[in-house]
């Protein structure tokens, strides 16, 4: 019976916590503090999730989040999207806040510029 109820525990206690990601306010600060290494590897890893979801949703034929590109994604092309995403901004509603996180610009970045076509 304590086993099932501390699982139960854990569950609700892990369902309870908000996932995290990283604010626009620490990559503009890691940009300036030439801390690039450690943010490329970050950036390279969820730009590498965004793939593996894609090819997830294209097994269970469902609509991906973008149409994957015939080039290969690596650090430096998700930086540079993610870079011009932010400097645009958003359409709806003008700059980025300092509290968005990075991982949602760079959807919306990948979205932008491989747009699957209907």
């Amino acid at each position: 019976m304590k086993p099932l109820l501390l699982s139960c525990v854990a569950s609700v206690l892990l369902a309870a916590t908000p996932a995290l990601g990283m604010p626009l306010k620490a990559y503009k600060a890691a940009r300036k503090a030439d801390s690039i290494e450690s943010l490329q590897n970050y950036i390279d890893g969820v730009g590498n999730a965004f793939l593996w979801a894609n090819s997830a949703l294209q097994a269970e034929n469902k609509e991906p989040l973008f149409c994957n590109p015939d080039l290969p994604l690596n650090e430096e092309n998700y930086l540079a999207l993610l870079d011009r995403q932010i400097r645009d901004g958003v359409p709806t509603k003008g700059s980025w806040r300092d509290d968005d996180p990075i991982e949602l610009i760079l959807l919306r970045a990948l979205q932008r510029t491989f747009p699957c076509k209907k």
